[in-house]
């Protein structure tokens, strides 16, 4: 009976394994920003390149033999599926991490592959232990892939809103500043209109020489002049013409 729950749950892991590669795949097709790299076509080549590791270590560890261009044996290298995917692991927070490249995480899911043929190996052949630990592995990798793109997501929608923030903040700008193009251009008038002969000793006087014209909002039309006479060119320009400090 153990056995059988045992072997219930290595099938269920293996399930929903299928069933999120699956699901991620079929996201892709909505998804612009990560489509390439979970398209159906990119699945297939994950699980063949995952095979195809599997093959290499099917007989424990892989041996990498180097040999230099004159045939010399120059060094020889011994591995374990575990310490490949503990390095790949690392590889991938390593470059997120040190680059700030956000898209390191896009390792895990070929990750995902190798330790799902490797746990399906290792269980056919006997290792039923290590089998199902590796189909967790397979699923570790699953959903933190899936739980850095949805982190990503969200980063992505928040600088959405505050880009449609800042653009609308700056269409409200520019509809105040049309809204204050007549009251500009009866400024410019009156200070042309007012001017005595010689023009105003202080730019102070030219603008309290308009106050009769703004009776009823005064107080903010002065502080709205005193502003534009700094920093709009064009009120600036007629303050240079109209105040003739001597």
């Amino acid at each position: 009976m153990r056995n059988s729950n045992l072997d219930i749950l290595f099938e269920t892991l293996s399930d929903a394994f299928e069933y999120c590669i699956k699901n991620i795949a079929k996201g892709s097709k909505d998804s612009r920003k990560y489509a390439e790299e979970t398209s159906e076509s990119s699945m297939s080549r994950y699980r063949n390149n995952a095979k195809e590791i599997v093959d290499k270590y099917k007989n424990g560890r892989y041996v990498d033999e180097k040999i230099d261009s004159k045939g010399v044996y120059v060094a020889r290298r011994e591995t374990t599926i575990q310490e490949y995917i503990d390095s790949a692991t690392m590889k991938a927070s390593f470059i997120s991490a040190l680059y700030a490249k956000y898209d390191g995480f896009q390792g895990y899911l070929p990750l995902s592959f190798v330790c799902h043929q490797w746990g399906t190996h290792q269980y056919h052949n006997g290792k039923k232990t290590e089998g199902r630990k590796f189909l967790i592995d397979a699923l570790k990798f699953v959903y933190m892939w899936s739980g850095a793109v949805e982190v990503l997501d969200i980063k992505d929608y928040a600088e959405e809103i505050k880009q449609n923030k800042i653009n609308a903040a700056s269409e409200g700008g520019k509809h105040r500043a049309k809204k204050y193009d007549p009251i500009k251009i009866r400024v410019v008038e009156l200070l042309k209109k007012r001017a005595p002969e010689g023009g105003w000793k202080t730019k102070a006087a030219a603008i309290e020489a308009l106050s009769s014209d703004f009776e009823d909002s005064w107080d903010k039309m002065h502080r709205t002049i005193e502003d534009w006479s700094r920093n709009d060119e064009e009120i600036k320009s007629v303050f240079a013409v109209v105040v003739q400090k001597k």
